[in-house]
């Protein structure tokens, strides 16, 4: 979906990590919804594929090396 919150697609991947609804859609988020509610290995695979997506993204290691490696560079400028 093209229309959804922003900032969503920053943190999810649609179909692997998450299923997005369209912006002020209630019926999308109705069907979203619905998916969900009865496809309990989709729901399992979601959640698993999310954990690995925030381990490998977003732990402290990860954010410490980036900014790390933002702060070389904006020195060696």
């Amino acid at each position: 979906m093209t229309n959804d919150v922003t900032g969503c697609r920053d943190a999810v991947i649609e179909g692997k990590t998450a299923l997005l609804a369209t912006l002020k859609d209630a019926r999308s988020l109705a069907d979203q919804m619905r998916i969900l509610i009865r496809d309990p290995a989709l729901r399992q695979s979601f959640g698993a594929a999310g954990r690995r997506l925030a381990e490998d993204h977003y732990a402290i290691e990860t954010i410490v090396a980036q900014h790390m490696e933002l702060y070389e560079k904006a020195l060696s400028v």
